[in-house]
Parts: C-alpha cells; sequence; structure tokens
C-alpha cells in the first residue's frame, strides 16, 4: 500500500477506538505525541509503499494511544506528574502499568486491535533485544529493579498477546525479579482508573525503593582538598551535579515548544532536573511505543526529494487542513472561521439570480439527462415472456403460436450513482475562471437533483497564510527539503451529500468569493475521493474543475504534479469510478485525467460535454474524451 493511502486511512480509524468523534490523527514533523486529543505521527513520503508489517506497528500505536484517549483520567495524571516532578523511577512505573492496563481494555472493545499491539511490542523488544546484544546497556543491569522493573511490567503483561519476543525477556531476568515483576503486574488486573494505576506505581515504588534505596547527591567540591588544585578544580567542573543537570535540562528543552506534550513518556517531568537531593534514577527507556515508530519513520521518510525525477512527495503537516462548512461554529478554527464568515452569508436570492442568467444552458444539459433516462427506461421491459404485455416487435412470431411473445415491465432500479464535484479554488482561478467553475458546478446540481442521485460540491485552495499553528515558513533549507508541501489545505463544502440543494443555495453562490491562495490539487483530490468511496452506491464519479497544474509554496512542482497523476491513476483503477476533469479556460486537465473536456462558458459544456457526462452518470458510458469546438 502506498503511504498516502495508509495515511488518510489511519486518520479514519482513531475516532472509532477513542469513541470521541473530536479525536485526529494527523502526521506532521518527525516526533510522535498525544495530548489527550490528537495524535500525532511522524510524516511520511506519500509515494513510497508502507510494508504490511510498518502498517501494523502504526496501527497498533494509534490502538494504543486512542485507548489513552478513551481510558485514562489525564486531569488525575497532569497533577501526578507535576507532584512527582524528578521521580524517574515512579513515573516509568506509571507509564508501563497504564499502558498494560488499558491495552487490555482496548483489545476487549475491539478484537482486532490485538495484531497491531503484537506488532507494535514485537518491533519495541526487538530494539531492546537488539541493544542487550550490541552492548547497549550491561546484563548486569538485568538485576537492577529500579531499571528493569517498569520495562519488565511491560513484558510480562504483553506476552499473553502473543508476541514470542516479550517471553524470551521475561527468561532473561532472574527467578527473584521474575516472580515480583510477574505479581505486580496481576495487580493491574485490579485497576478500575487512573487513580487506582497511580496508587499501584507508587506501592511499586516504595517496595523497589526498600530494596535498592535511593542515592543522596553528593555536595559539590566548592575548594580543592589536599593542595591538589586541578582535581579540585575538575571536581567542581565535572561533578554529579553538573551532569545531573545537564541531563534534566536536556529533557526540560525537550519538553518545551509548540508541539502537543507526550502523555506517558519520562520527558513530561522525569527527565527534568530533580527538585530534591536525589540522584536522578537510572531506568530503562527501552519499552515505549512511540520508539517503534522511529524504525517505520526511517523506512517511510526519504533523506531528501529528487529534483529531477520527483518521487517523493510528503506533507510537513496534515495536522493544520481544514473542513470549512455554513454550520461550523464562528471559533471552529481560532478567531474565526471562513464556514461562519463566509459560507453561511451566502443568500438563495443570489444563486436564483445566477441560474436565471444560464437558464437556457440549464434546460439544454436537463434535457440531455433526462433522454438518458429515457434510454435507460427501455432497458426496464423484459422481453421473451410467455404473458404479460404483447410486444410489438414480436406479431411475426405470435402469428405462427409462439408462446414468448409477451414483455413485462420490469422493477425500475435506484439511481445507484453518487456525484462529487469539486472545485479549484486557487488565486489563478479568480474572476471568469471562477465564475465559469461556479456555474458549471450550479448546472450539472440542477440537473442531476432531481433523479435520485446523490451529489456535493467541494471546493479546495492552499497556503492562505492565516493557519495558527502552521510551522514557520523561516525553516533553514536543510529541513524544509524534507517535504514537499508546507501549507495547510482548505477544503470547502459547499453542498453536503445530506443536504437538499434549496438548503445549500447560498453556500453555493459564494463559490467565487472563497478563490485565492495556491492549489495542492493531489491530496485535494484523495480528500474529496475518500469522502466519496464511503458511499454505499455502486457507480461513484468524480467531476474536478480546474484551470491548471499544483502549484504551492515549495521547490518541487515536479513532484506535486507527480502526484495528482498518481493519484488520479489510482482512483481511476478503482472499479466503479470514474474521475472525470474540466478544464475551465484551460488544457491542463488532459495530462491529469483520461476523461476530460475543455470549456469556457457553461454554454460549451452544455454543448459538447453533458450528454456523454450524462451517461457516464447512469452508469452507460465508460469515458469521455474531448475539446470544446
Amino acid at each position: 500500500m502506498k503511504s498516502d493511502l495508509f495515511q488518510h486511512e489511519v486518520r479514519k480509524t482513531s475516532s472509532v477506538f477513542g469513541r470521541k468523534e473530536d479525536v485526529s490523527v494527523e502526521f506532521q514533523g518527525t516526533d510522535a505525541c498525544t495530548d489527550g486529543k490528537n495524535i500525532i505521527l511522524p510524516a511520511m513520503d506519500f509515494e513510497k509503499d508502507i510494508s504490511t508489517y510498518d502498517q501494523s506497528i502504526v496501527r497498533g500505536y494509534v490502538d494504543h494511544e486512542s485507548g489513552h484517549i478513551r481510558h485514562t483520567n489525564f486531569r488525575e495524571l497532569n497533577k501526578f506528574a507535576k507532584d512527582n516532578k524528578g521521580n524517574k523511577l515512579l513515573m516509568s512505573l506509571q507509564n508501563a502499568c497504564e499502558d498494560i492496563y488499558l491495552e487490555k481494555k482496548v483489545m476487549d472493545e475491539y478484537a482486532g486491535s490485538k495484531q497491531n499491539l503484537i506488532a507494535t511490542s514485537h518491533c519495541v523488544n526487538d530494539n531492546f533485544m537488539e541493544a542487550l546484544n550490541t552492548g547497549g546497556f550491561d546484563k548486569e543491569d538485568m538485576d537492577n529493579l529500579t531499571w528493569v522493573a517498569p520495562v519488565a511490567i511491560t513484558w510480562e503483561g504483553r506476552k499473553d498477546y502473543g508476541d514470542n519476543l516479550a517471553k524470551e525477556c521475561m527468561d532473561l531476568l532472574n527467578a527473584d525479579v521474575r516472580a515480583k515483576v510477574e505479581r505486580w503486574t496481576k495487580q493491574i488486573d485490579d485497576c478500575k482508573n487512573t487513580k487506582d494505576v497511580i496508587a499501584l506505581a507508587k506501592k511499586i515504588e516504595k517496595e523497589i525503593r526498600d530494596i535498592e534505596p535511593r542515592k543522596k547527591t553528593p555536595p559539590p567540591e566548592d575548594t580543592p582538598t589536599g593542595g591538589d588544585g586541578e582535581k579540585g578544580k575538575k571536581g567542581d567542573g565535572d561533578s554529579d551535579v553538573s551532569q545531573g543537570k545537564k541531563k534534566g535540562g536536556d529533557g526540560e528543552d525537550e519538553g518545551k515548544g509548540d508541539k502537543p506534550s507526550e502523555r506517558f513518556t519520562n520527558e513530561q517531568g522525569g527527565n527534568e532536573s530533580s527538585t530534591n537531593d536525589y540522584e536522578e534514577d537510572e531506568v530503562c527507556e527501552e519499552f515505549e511505543y512511540k520508539n517503534a515508530l522511529d524504525d517505520v519513520k526511517k523506512r517511510t521518510q526519504s533523506e531528501h526529494i529528487d529534483l529531477k525525477k520527483g518521487k517523493a512527495y510528503s506533507a510537513q503537516s496534515t495536522a493544520h487542513d481544514r473542513w470549512h462548512h455554513r454550520t461550523d461554529d464562528a471559533r471552529k478554527y481560532g478567531r474565526y472561521s471562513y464556514g461562519n464568515l463566509r459560507l453561511a452569508k451566502g443568500q438563495a436570492s443570489h444563486y436564483d439570480q445566477l441560474l436565471n442568467m444560464m437558464q437556457g444552458d440549464v434546460n439544454m444539459m436537463r434535457r440531455s439527462i433526462e433522454r438518458a433516462l429515457f434510454a435507460k427506461s427501455q432497458r426496464d421491459w423484459d422481453f421473451g415472456k410467455e404473458d404479460g404485455r404483447l410486444d410489438s416487435r414480436r406479431f411475426p412470431s405470435a402469428f405462427n403460436g409462439k408462446p414468448n411473445v409477451f414483455k413485462m415491465k420490469a422493477d425500475r432500479r435506484e439511481m445507484d450513482t453518487a456525484l462529487t464535484m469539486l472545485v479549484d479554488l486557487s488565486g489563478s482561478m479568480g474572476g471568469r475562471k471562477v465564475h465559469t467553475a461556479m456555474m458549471c458546478a450550479m448546472a450539472i446540481a440542477e440537473c442531476v437533483d432531481r433523479t435520485g442521485i446523490a451529489y456535493e460540491i467541494l471546493g479546495f485552495n492552499s497556503g492562505r497564510g492565516d493557519t495558527p499553528g502552521m510551522p514557520s515558513r523561516s525553516k533553514e533549507w536543510e529541513d524544509r527539503r524534507m517535504h514537499t508541501r508546507w501549507e495547510n489545505i482548505d477544503m470547502w463544502i459547499f453542498k453536503h451529500f445530506k443536504e437538499r440543494l434549496f438548503e445549500a443555495k447560498g453556500a453555493i453562490s459564494t463559490i467565487a468569493q472563497c478563490s485565492g491562495g495556491n492549489n495542492v490539487d493531489g491530496e485535494s483530490v484523495q480528500y474529496a475521493y475518500d469522502r466519496l468511496k464511503e458511499r454505499n452506491e455502486r457507480r461513484k464519479v468524480l467531476i474536478v474543475l480546474s484551470d491548471g497544474s499544483p502549484a504551492c509554496d515549495t521547490y518541487y512542482d515536479t513532484s506535486l504534479r507527480l502526484h495528482l497523476e498518481r493519484t488520479v491513476k489510482k482512483i481511476e483503477s478503482d472499479k466503479g469510478t470514474d474521475v472525470v476533469g474540466i478544464g475551465i479556460c484551460d488544457e491542463a486537465v488532459e495530462r491529469y485525467y483520461t476523461n476530460h473536456v475543455v470549456v469556457e462558458t457553461v454554454e460549451e459544456l452544455a454543448k459538447s460535454a453533458m450528454g456523454e457526462l450524462s451517461q457516464m452518470l447512469l452508469g452507460t458510458k465508460v469515458g469521455i474524451n474531448r475539446r470544446s469546438a
């Protein structure tokens, strides 16, 4: 599977597992994190193939984090982290216990998550075994409860999933340590909520501290002793306190920034400089699921984009892509919402005025639809029957005494087609072009509205420059060259499938007012198709009205164009789906869309292509390929 299809699929699963409609999964930057509502995954190159194994690892991480969103009390957790800042062992124990607690609940709610969690667990444990075998840490650490207890709890908790590597890891422990870990892990089954998990973690920590007391930090040597100035100077500069602060400072820096805070990682509090006089605990950190995503990231991210071949395409972030509808809350995206600010301001009377201006063309197009419907109705008769209505074409057979000379009206099939119209709203479409596109969309809507065909009208543009949270455009070249797209995509819903035309007239009349910015066609077409393919209709038709090639704030125009070509081909290869490109005063659609027509006005669309388009909508024609006269 290509990475872009996989990314779009994963975004759909989180709300199901999290049982919240506002849960989102986004691909952004290089880190994996969760803030209790949003799951951020590392960005991937859209054109790379992602293996089945890597798909399972990512799904396992999403299932796991969605479980946190469903079952973790983040208010209780944040208070715990604040009160125990600097206690690395306690934080790690709570993290490990909470992971096992919620994963069991996730598997009870969704049986399919088990295989995904096994894959993610196996990847993490495989990294641990590799580090152990290559000298990443001492084998003697396996007897140190402070170091091994958190990760060992995850092994014991996950070995019953079916991950044989977890069992192998448990076999590395001595009998005494293993017995304690098995007892502690069994007690997780008695936890009912995050508060119980925290209490259990504190209980386990106390037992470990009784066996392995926490060491005090030796005071710094401020003055030389024994006349050895050099030693005194070295002790002053390289003391354990200095090193501890350095570690804490690194962790603290990692916790800052605009990205969502990581839910259960040691960066949340354990790595910050200790607020007491104890040394920082040495705890194994090789059990975080986000570590597994580092491996996936290496296999699905390119170091740079090939300017000549343009093979790689990736978005720096999908987290800030926006959908606009007239019913949006006024502050859906911060200070204001385009849906509320523009689409909701449209007037149905303006729509009617525009419709009156092209009534003759609309009537011509409507007659094309009606002729196609009539031709279809002729095939709704079953011929050669022995009873029914006499078939006039079989009079000679009837005269000769043949019994099968009757015909019967077959039940008319429901219109089994779903249609999406997607309008390019980039800056180059401004003026006459976007007005023509709007009129074409209105004309087609008027024609199909009475046929029973389900349809919606969407628009797209990008880089409007007013999206809070978007990465800075001042990033250095070496960082920027990792991704093709650095701007957000705006998707506009002028008419939803569920809306009736008279409800959406006002929003449709604002199409021309929404143009501006750039256009990332490949992803936008994919977004529209993702909505279309969820429909239950047997046939699906996607009509894209555009004036040219993709163009956005990027150094990789070739990658943008190739990505659009590949996206359209993938959609066209889907059985039962047709894609049509209507070029608005531009012939660029001929390059990207197998089925295409170029028009200058609505009149040209009515004369040159509506007949074929009508048949395609009704499933009686497989394609359209012409240029307007």
